[in-house]
């Protein structure tokens, strides 16, 4: 098959976890060490195709490798999923990386944008309206 991610399955020295419906593996390009995904074993693109089952799996086994994680690194764990138009994969994944600051800062930090900052009732609204196409 010409997925990296399905062929992935098979390389036992990346196998972190694994269930019947899905499987974290030690990311090939990591950020740092302990960089870690959950996919599930079948090719999926969209959330929205997981069977009941698989997403319970997915679920139970981002809490379980993220305690493992946790526990390792003695570090946060910050989960991510990238928007299509950065995703590197079509297989769909989620990402887990310990970390000494959580997103928010991170993304504050990169942005250049306040880590904190109370948005005003307008300003919620303005968002909301936006998304909407109100």
């Amino acid at each position: 098959m010409g997925c990296d991610m399905c062929n992935a399955l098979h390389q036992e020295y990346r196998i972190v976890a694994i269930d019947d419906y899905c499987f974290s593996i030690v990311n090939a390009f990591p950020l740092k060490d302990g960089h870690v995904m959950i996919l599930p074993k079948r090719h999926l693109i969209r959330m929205s195709e997981f069977s009941e089952r698989e997403a319970k799996s997915m679920l139970d086994m981002i809490d379980g490798v993220s305690l493992k994680l946790r526990n390792k690194y003695n570090q946060g764990i910050i989960k991510f999923v990238n928007g299509d138009e950065y995703k590197t994969q079509e297989h769909f994944h989620i990402h887990l990386l310990p970390s000494k600051a959580g997103l928010r800062s991170l993304i504050s930090s990169y942005e250049n944008v306040p880590e904190r900052e109370k948005a005003t009732i307008e300003r919620l609204e303005a968002t909301r309206n936006y998304i909407n196409g109100l």
